[in-house]
């Protein structure tokens, strides 16, 4: 099983501290961690302490050259599918709870950030509900001006095309509102031009 939390250690001559780093490592509270240890070259007994600690859990891995440290601990956080990645140095010790402490602020930072989702996504619907809103409002006020447009207005409606279809267009206008009354002619002017 992949452990939550992978620990990297790159060492080069640490022989005197890295037995006190793996013990701080080893002590933590918070269990469910995975340690690795590279070596770069070392010329003391740094490789000669990590394997001490092999038994305990540790993996080692021993460079035969110094491939220096940003490198050695981008090699092992490629090489690990923990969904954490402490990176350390072998002079570094850690308080007891530390890793229990950094995933329950790691939890809260997350929920924090999940919250603050939330509410962004509250506060655009809250604002698409609005929006909507205000144009059932405008609908709502189109329709009735449309009403009191309708009611204001003959009802004839027609499409006209020809010079006969005029007449008969008006004609039905006209005896919607005075029936007494029949157009026969139609004078029309063109901007621009006389009337004939």
């Amino acid at each position: 099983m992949v452990p939550r939390v992978a620990i990297s250690i790159v060492t080069y001559n640490s022989g005197s501290v890295v037995d006190q780093c793996l013990a701080s490592v080893f002590a933590q509270t918070f269990d469910d961690v995975g340690v690795l240890v590279t070596d770069n070259a070392s010329s003391d007994n740094t490789v000669a302490r990590l394997i001490d600690w092999r038994t305990r859990g540790a993996r080692v891995i021993v460079n035969e050259t110094n491939r220096y440290c940003s490198r050695a601990h981008n090699e092992a956080i490629r090489g690990t599918d923990s969904e954490f990645v402490v990176t350390l140095n072998p002079d570094v010790l850690l308080m007891p709870d530390y890793l229990s402490i950094a995933s329950a602020e790691k939890r809260v930072v997350d929920l924090t950030a999940a919250l603050d989702v939330r509410d962004q996504h509250v506060e655009t619907l809250t604002q698409a509900m609005a929006d909507r809103d205000q144009h059932v409002e405008q609908l709502s006020a189109d329709a009735s001006r449309a009403r009191a447009l309708a009611s204001q207005t003959p009802k004839t409606c027609c499409h006209i095309g020809t010079s006969h279809g005029w007449l008969a267009a008006l004609n039905d206008l006209v005896s919607a509102h005075t029936p007494h009354l029949h157009i026969t002619t139609v004078r029309i002017r063109i901007r621009g031009l006389p009337f004939k």
